[in-house]
């Protein structure tokens, strides 16, 4: 394997991480579990759910990698590393409990979960990685992964108990692991990247 090809690597696993952490119990996941708990439909609920993240996501990601080649690549770390950080204590301390209130059809799913995406956290953390890599294969692939392992996770799990799953302490992980992600960046701007 060349050095490029574990680059990618390494950053699709990275934002896949940061993903997976910011929908844990966000309320598109809430959203995705719920109705496919309601509808008995669990697959075509999360293809659907999957899909509106793609959708919703491809056009911030293609303007991150636009920024970031304009913007010296040490202020989009630090910029990141404040987003990160900012998604972290908005995971913690969001009173937000919304599980979208949509009907049955999967035309409400897609709908539901595209505009829950629009300006979410989820969206602030792929935009942001797309300004960092600058790459919108990866960035895309890693955000889906991330999007589909957590949503995976709720769908099963609303399948397996019903809807009687805690996210307080799922949330308080990934407002965590958030806020660490964010130190660990300005940590590495600081020490490593100077300008």
């Amino acid at each position: 394997m060349n050095m490029i090809s574990i680059n990618a690597l390494v950053e699709i696993f990275t934002i896949a991480l940061s993903v997976f952490f910011a929908e844990l119990g966000d309320k598109t996941m809430l959203s995705t579990a719920f109705l496919a708990l309601h509808t008995r439909r669990f697959l075509a609920i999360f293809i659907v759910s999957l899909s509106a993240f793609v959708a919703a996501n491809i056009l911030p990601i293609f303007l991150g990698c636009f920024i970031g080649g304009f913007v010296e690549n040490y202020f989009t770390r630090i910029g990141a590393a404040i987003v990160f950080m900012f998604i972290g204590f908005w995971i913690l301390f969001s009173k937000n409990k919304d599980f979208a209130n949509i009907s049955k059809g999967l035309a409400s799913c897609f709908f539901a979960v595209f505009l829950s995406e629009l300006g979410d956290k989820t969206q602030l953390t792929v935009a942001s990685y797309a300004m960092i890599f600058r790459d919108p294969i990866s960035t895309l692939l890693g955000g889906v992964i991330g999007y589909a392992l957590a949503n995976a996770i709720g769908v099963i799990l609303a399948k397996l108990i019903g809807i009687k799953i805690s996210y307080r302490g799922i949330r308080f992980v990934a407002g965590v692991a958030f806020i660490a992600i964010g130190l660990m960046l300005l940590l590495y701007i600081v020490l490593v990247n100077k300008p």
